[in-house]
């Protein structure tokens, strides 16, 4: 019988006592807005300018490669990451740029890296402004 709490306790111990990584299964929250400015086919001049429906706002968990998770954001271009842990995050949504007088277009991120520190944290990193 005592080695069987003795195994449980060290099994406990091993358990609880393991560095966390960033990523889900935290209470910490993320979130911010997209503003999408449309422009010319040239980028030359700005047509208009409006919160970004349906963008996709992608998060990487701390020094991963590719993103961790994506959502799409609301009517408003707001977006929200839920249930994080403590650790680093980059947030980044795709912005496009004129790569040439032919007219061909890349997207590039603009990203904002933001570090939780708290377990029940909300941290609004502000506007992602975009280009399209």
């Amino acid at each position: 019988m005592r080695i069987k709490i003795l195994l449980l306790l060290l099994c406990s111990f091993v358990l609880f006592s393991c560095k966390k990584e960033e990523g889900d299964g935290g209470m910490a929250t993320i979130k911010g807005n997209v503003w999408v400015r449309d422009w010319d086919k040239n980028f030359n001049l700005m047509m208009y300018e409006h919160p970004g429906l349906d963008e996709d706002v992608f998060i990487v968990y701390g020094d991963q490669t590719g993103y961790g998770d994506k959502v799409s954001t609301d009517l408003n271009g707001n977006f929200e990451f839920k249930y994080l842990r403590k650790g680093t995050y980059t947030i980044y949504a795709l912005s496009d740029t004129l790569q040439s007088a032919n007219v061909s277009y890349n997207q590039f991120p603009v990203a904002v890296k933001v570090e939780i520190s708290e377990k029940k944290q909300v941290i609004d990193i502000g506007t992602l402004t975009v280009n399209r």
